[in-house]
């Protein structure tokens, strides 16, 4: 499949996806919007975030499909794959329910914890990516240890623990931006 720029597509998603996160996680980090709660800003920004993610679903395949040999040896594709599905996972279990203070999400954050955890080895130790399932790994220990942590407290008691959350989300977002320009490269 020819397609011109194509390449860009995903770019489309990406960009109002990871912007948007961004701001959550900045606000989650007490650096930005101090005007607004997180929980304000997840919501004013979530559609944005979900429009981006699809958009990604439905182009990213595409250009996969446009050379999947390349991409299935390419050590940068396979890191950014696992990162970004680690990054989804995170961040709508564990960073929401930080942003919503513990409202609801609780289970949520124990479950994707869980699964992150999981896959994460499983990846790692099946050496399909080695850095990509380090990363899923590390999400879901964060996210169990979180829960753990936060769970039952009062919301006054959260800024620390979000401020955590906000930061390993921003992580998880620059390393898919990371993991897509080393694909051109590895």
């Amino acid at each position: 499949m020819v397609v011109p720029h194509g390449g860009d597509f995903p770019h489309l998603g990406v960009r109002p996806s990871i912007g948007t996160i961004a701001i959550v996680d900045l606000r989650l980090l007490g650096w930005g919007m101090k005007q607004s709660t997180s929980s304000q800003v997840l919501k004013a920004t979530a559609p944005w975030s979900l429009a981006g993610i699809f958009v990604m679903w439905i182009t990213g395949p595409l250009i996969f499909f446009s050379d999947p040999i390349m991409y299935l040896h390419n050590q940068g594709f396979k890191f950014k794959i696992f990162v970004l599905t680690a990054a989804i996972v995170y961040n709508y279990t564990t960073r929401r329910w930080a942003a919503l203070s513990g409202a609801s999400g609780g289970a949520a954050t124990l479950i994707g914890g869980w699964v992150l955890l999981a896959f994460g080895a499983w990846v790692w130790f099946a050496d399909w990516s080695f850095a990509g399932g380090l990363a899923m790994t590390i999400a879901g220990l964060l996210s169990f240890l979180f829960w753990l942590a936060f769970r039952g407290r009062k919301e006054e008691s959260w800024e620390s623990g979000a401020g955590l959350v906000g930061a390993v989300s921003l992580a998880l977002w620059v390393s898919v931006v990371a993991g897509g320009i080393f694909i051109a490269f590895v």
